[in-house]
């Protein structure tokens, strides 16, 4: 999911993305008007000859917008190559997740990660039911941040199974002729027409793909460190469902990133086997998970919502505009005044800013402090990486 506002750049972002997919499908859709047409007048041929009506062909898509189950399901049992799902405006699909059945959100839950799921509609015996043993199947789609709040039901899993991407606002920017250069439109198109060109293994099953001896090291370490993050004392049990789910994702993100390095060597044949993920696949892959953890963590403090959001977001705009490297309680309320009006503030936003590691405070050493005098206001460090540096 992109959160931005109706100015952000989401929509466009989107149909950029969505365009080689979008001629895709046009393509599977006039080869099934033409096949369409040839089977019709080979039925009305056999009816005359009255012999065996040869049967009809499948309609075939890559990409789609209607977000009804059902309908997804029976496109997918059509497509064994997969089927993305892409909502220019999310909310619906958002809020269905949260509201729906739960037989329903399970059903989405297992498609989504590629597990075997079965589809019996109301009144069947079960024989004409629609069952995949696996489905591939992904979402993309934009929402405004004012509907955030609707991925606040924890128990629904949305939030520990969606990665968001929450950047920044950007100034409204002056007019310019440039934009997405044609050459890089083509570039994309090229390297998703490879991707798809790459030959389906018996019946869509899954091909295993092996990490390359340095990049086994490299991810064992790794997923050795989050499970000690995850099992340390105080860690954050509300987003430990969220954090495990991070760690298949990275796996997921590592097999994109190599399977868009092999598409991008033009050379290379489509039929030729997969190499190995290399270790600079798997540490892109990392990065990606890095950044969907930091994004998850930020759409978490909007979805709580509240007063303390509000206060840790100034702190951190005031800490961003005056450039501090470190700053102290008493600066702080000083050119935020308002802040000190609220009963529990600012300790609690700073809190909640040292547990995600953004500031940190700063012991005052023995004899700092005037003897016999006010004791000097707590001290904190401002990590380079909340300034951007």
């Amino acid at each position: 999911l992109n959160v931005g506002g109706p100015a952000s750049g989401g929509s466009a972002a989107l149909r950029a993305v969505m365009e080689p997919l979008r001629a895709i499908d046009q393509g599977l859709h006039r080869a099934y008007r033409q096949a369409k047409a040839e089977h019709d007048r080979a039925a009305r041929q056999a009816r005359e000859a009255k012999t065996e009506i040869p049967p009809p062909p499948l309609c075939q898509t890559a990409l789609l917008e209607d977000c009804a189950l059902d309908v997804v399901v029976g496109h997918l049992a059509r497509n064994p190559r997969g089927l993305l799902v892409a909502r220019d405006e999310a909310e619906a699909w958002v809020l269905g997740l949260r509201g729906g059945r739960s037989a329903e959100r399970r059903l989405w839950f297992s498609a989504l990660g590629g597990h075997a799921l079965r589809l019996d509609r109301k009144g069947d015996d079960g024989a004409s039911a629609t069952r995949l043993d696996g489905p591939f199947l992904a979402f993309c789609g934009n929402i405004a941040p004012e509907l955030l709040p609707a991925l606040g039901v924890w128990e629904a899993g949305v939030l520990d199974r969606v990665l968001v991407a929450f950047p920044d606002a950007l100034p409204r920017a002056h007019w310019s002729d440039g934009g997405l250069s044609d050459e890089a439109r083509r570039g994309w198109s090229e390297v998703v027409d490879r991707l798809r060109g790459r030959p389906l293994r018996e019946e869509g099953a899954p091909e295993v793909v092996a990490l390359a001896d340095d990049a086994r090291a490299e991810w064992v370490h790794w997923y050795n460190a989050q499970a000690d993050a995850l099992n340390a004392p105080g860690a954050d049990g509300e987003a430990q469902a969220a954090e495990a789910m991070l760690c298949e994702y990275a796996a997921r993100l590592a097999l994109i990133v190599h399977l868009l390095d092999v598409a991008c060597h033009p050379t290379r044949g489509a039929a030729e086997p997969l190499p190995s993920v290399s270790r600079s696949a798997l540490v892109g892959g990392l990065r990606l998970a890095s950044y969907f953890r930091a994004q998850h963590r930020r759409i978490r403090c909007e979805v709580d919502g509240g007063r303390g959001n509000r206060v840790t977001r100034a702190i951190v705009d005031w800490v961003r505009r005056t450039d501090r490297t470190r700053f102290s309680v008493s600066e702080l309320t000083h050119s935020l005044r308002w802040i000190a009006d609220w009963r529990g503030e600012p300790e609690a936003a700073l809190r909640l800013l040292v547990g995600q590691n953004a500031i940190r405070r700063v012991q005052v050493k023995q004899g700092q402090s005037p003897k016999g005098g006010r004791p000097r206001s707590p001290l904190y460090e401002v990590h380079p990486g909340l300034k951007g540096t």
